[in-house]
C-alpha cells in the first residue's frame, strides 16, 4: 500500500522564487519547524496539510473509540516496534484515518545544509512508505514528514488535525535502556492531549489475546467499555476485569488491637462481595456481546501497585483503562493507576483520554524540548 504523501514544500517556485528561497534555506531550515511557506487547504496528494489550528480556542475530547489514529516515528529500529499494536488497535477500532507521522530534527546547531537536509527528506519518505505497506489497511494511510523538535511537532499536529488516539513506542533512536521512557514519548505523554497507546520496548509485542482491564466501580472508568468489546470482538481477546479492594490501615502508628483488626476485615470482606457483584454484572453484559470475560478481586492497600504487580505478572498483551478513575482530582491529565503503569510500563498500555484538549499548549514561539 502506498500512503499519501504530504508536501510541506511550496508546489513549482519560479526561478527567481528558487533563487530567493535557496538564500534563505541555510537560515530557515536552521529554525526547524518554523514553516517557510504559506499553508493551502488540503486537497490532492502534492498540497500542503496546514499545520495551523483553523479555532485556536477549540476545546475537544478525543472519540473513546477512535476515528483519527496517529502513529508516529523516528526512523529507528525501537519506535518501529509500536507498528503491530498500532495495526492491531486500528482494526479493532476500525479508524477511518489513520497517519504515518516523522519529525525530521538537526543533530547539531547551527545552519542545515540544503542538500543534506533534502536527502533526508526523502530518505524518511520512502522509509514512511515502507512502514505503510507494513500496515495492510482498507483506506490508505497519510504519510507527514515534519521539521523541528520532535515533541512540539507531535502535539502541533495534534492539535490542529483532530487526532484521537496517538501510537507511540517508549523509545526512538536517542533513548536509553536506562530509563523507562525516551525524552519525546515522556514529553508527549506529560502534556495528556488525547488517548494514547505506549508501547515498551520489551517483551516484543505479538496481539491483543489477553487484555487486562482495571475497573474502579465507578461510572467514569466504564468509560473504556464500548472500546473493550471492539477489541474482544475483533482479536477474540480475553478480558479480565480487575478491581482492588483498598484494605483500610489503621489511623495510628501503634499496633492495631483485636477489634480495629475485626472491622478491617469485615469491611474488607464487604467491599469484595459488593465488588464482586459488579464485576458479574459488567462481566455478563460483555458476554452477552460474544466476549471472553474474567474476572480477578485483590486487596490491597495502595490499588495502583496492586495493578502494576498483576500487569507484570500476568500474560497480558494489554492494559486497556481510563485515563481517571472516580476518585481522581479536578483538572489532574492522569489518575493514580495511570500515572504508575506509565512510571513503570510493564507492558503495551492504552489510556483511554476523556478530558478536553487544553489548547492551545504553546504558541508557535514556545517550545516543549
Amino acid at each position: 500500500m502506498t500512503p499519501e504523501k504530504i508536501n510541506l514544500r511550496a508546489p513549482g517556485p519560479t526561478r527567481d522564487q528558487t533563487m530567493v528561497r535557496c538564500a534563505h534555506l541555510s537560515i530557515g531550515r536552521a529554525c526547524l519547524g518554523r514553516s517557510l511557506v504559506p499553508p493551502v487547504a488540503r486537497g490532492a496528494a502534492t498540497e500542503h496539510v496546514p499545520h495551523v489550528a483553523s479555532n485556536p480556542l477549540r476545546r475537544r475530547v478525543a472519540a473513546v473509540i477512535p476515528e483519527h489514529v496517529l502513529v508516529t516515528t523516528d526512523g529507528s529500529d525501537s519506535a518501529h516496534r509500536a507498528l503491530p499494536a498500532a495495526l492491531a488497535a486500528i482494526r479493532a477500532s476500525r479508524s477511518s484515518r489513520v497517519t504515518l507521522l516523522r519529525v525530521l530534527t538537526s543533530k547539531h546547531a547551527g545552519p542545515v545544509h540544503a542538500l543534506e537536509w533534502a536527502m533526508a527528506r526523502a530518505h524518511a519518505e520512502m522509509d514512511l512508505e515502507r512502514l505503510a505497506k507494513q500496515l495492510p489497511l482498507e483506506e490508505k494511510a497519510t504519510s507527514v514528514v515534519a521539521e523541528g523538535r520532535a515533541a512540539e511537532q507531535i502535539l502541533h499536529f495534534i492539535d490542529t488535525d483532530e487526532v484521537d488516539l496517538i501510537v507511540i513506542a517508549s523509545h526512538g533512536s536517542d533513548g536509553s535502556r536506562s530509563w523507562r521512557m525516551g525524552s519525546t514519548t515522556r514529553k508527549v505523554i506529560s502534556s495528556g492531549p488525547v488517548s494514547l497507546l505506549v508501547v515498551p520496548a520489551e517483551p516484543t509485542f505479538s496481539a491483543f489475546e489477553h487484555v487486562l482491564v482495571p475497573l474502579d466501580c465507578s461510572a467514569r472508568a466504564e468509560h473504556v467499555l464500548p472500546l473493550v468489546s471492539r477489541i474482544g470482538q475483533a482479536h477474540d481477546a480475553e478480558i479480565t476485569l480487575v478491581h482492588v479492594v483498598p484494605r483500610p490501615d489503621s489511623s495510628s502508628h501503634l499496633p492495631s488491637g483485636p477489634r480495629e483488626r475485626a472491622l478491617i476485615d469485615e469491611l474488607t470482606k464487604s467491599n469484595l462481595a459488593r465488588a464482586k457483584s459488579y464485576l458479574e454484572g459488567i462481566g455478563e453484559r460483555l458476554t452477552a456481546r460474544g466476549l471472553r470475560v474474567g474476572i480477578k478481586l485483590l486487596t490491597d492497600a495502595n490499588p495502583a501497585r496492586a495493578i502494576e504487580r498483576l500487569a507484570s505478572t500476568s500474560n497480558s498483551d494489554l492494559v486497556l483503562l481510563c485515563a481517571h478513575g472516580g476518585g481522581c482530582a479536578h483538572g489532574e491529565r492522569y489518575g493514580s493507576v495511570a500515572r504508575r503503569l506509565l512510571d513503570s510500563l510493564v507492558k503495551p498500555l492504552w489510556l483511554v483520554q476523556d478530558l478536553p484538549a487544553e489548547s492551545p499548549r504553546f504558541t508557535p514561539s514556545q517550545s516543549v524540548e
